[in-house]
């Protein structure tokens, strides 16, 4: 079998998912990035699904089919947390929206990303819409206006989706103009990334906030931004490679490792010193043990139903059957 530098669609998410964990549980600053990341490829397949979503009543098509696949698993989650530290969740916690402008700590960890996640699902027939019939200017010169509103309130404590615009919006793009960069091009992305986190790690190691000394006082989020822009032309490679089922199981397993790691690990922190080589190692076997109970048990029977409600096309029928007098 010939192996390929170039990840498929579904091993790059559980890759990016990886990252994250091992943001939490080493020195490594991994975390932002594959964050952004996974920003990135919301935007292209969310994008891509506002497409290919039937009519008549689109909208509401796409709000459903986002909400049966983001919020089974997450409340799920969400209550097994709630039980653990006896507590029982606020509203921005069960809906989402605004748990980003919360403070820490919060229940999952996690779930601020969400929030961002499910902010540009709001945004998207609008933002689809604009990206469509607007110049090319305009909507650059709105994503970065946007971006600037955004950094803005979060300094003032509000955290929105207008602040990660241009990084949902290189998926848009990716998807709107099908790129595919050559094989050539992709391998080149990914040795630049590297050595770009290499450089990074090094200067981190050896001349303190050195990144922040060149980028001034910018944000975290900013400077992660920056950083992965070299990787952008790897991903748009890897969206285009086909995806086995068991590739298809690699994406499905990123969504509950994201969710479940941050709660397994602060649970088992109060338990034993995991900060040691076997420590860890026991940790994340843990971790990676309860993420398959998650995907196995409420996931994959959340995904089967998602898929029978929306085979139903229940907007359709109900519009099909003609609107009232």
């Amino acid at each position: 079998m010939r192996y390929s530098l170039i990840a498929n669609p579904g091993a790059l998410r559980f890759v990016l998912a990886l990252a994250v964990l091992l943001n939490h549980i080493t020195v490594a600053q991994t975390g932002r990035g594959a964050v952004m990341l996974f920003f990135v490829l919301s935007g292209y397949w969310v994008a891509d699904l506002w497409v290919k979503t039937p009519g008549p009543n689109r909208i509401a098509t796409f709000f459903l089919n986002r909400v049966l696949r983001i919020w089974p698993l997450y409340l799920a989650v969400m209550f097994f947390c709630a039980a653990l530290r006896q507590h029982f969740p606020e509203w921005p916690e069960l809906f989402l929206f605004g748990v980003a402008s919360e403070p820490f700590p919060r229940l999952i960890g996690t779930e601020w990303s969400l929030d961002i996640e499910v902010q540009f699902y709001a945004m998207l027939p609008l933002l689809a819409a604009i990206y469509a019939r607007a110049p090319q200017w305009a909507w650059i010169t709105m994503l970065a206006g946007a971006a600037i509103i955004g950094w803005w309130l979060e300094v003032h404590g509000v955290v929105t989706a207008i602040k990660f615009l241009p990084v949902f919006a290189i998926g848009m793009a990716i998807q709107r103009s099908r790129w595919a960069p050559t094989p050539q091009l992709a391998r080149a992305s990914l040795i630049t990334f590297i050595a770009l986190s290499v450089g990074q790690i090094f200067l981190s190691q050896n001349h303190g906030a050195a990144l922040h000394l060149l980028f001034g006082n910018w944000p975290d989020d900013a400077i992660a931004a920056i950083w992965v822009v070299a990787l952008v032309p790897y991903v748009a490679a890897s969206l285009h490679r086909p995806s086995t089922p068991n590739d298809r199981t690699l994406g499905d397993l990123s969504y509950p490792l994201y969710l479940v790691h941050m709660p397994v690990l602060l649970t088992m922190q109060e338990v034993y010193d995991w900060r040691t080589l076997p420590g860890a190692i026991a940790l994340t076997v843990l971790i990676f043990a309860v993420t398959f109970v998650f995907w196995r048990a409420l996931d994959r029977p959340a995904e089967r139903m998602r898929k029978i409600i929306l085979a139903s096309r229940p907007f359709t029928r109900r519009y099909s059957e003609g609107a009232p007098a």
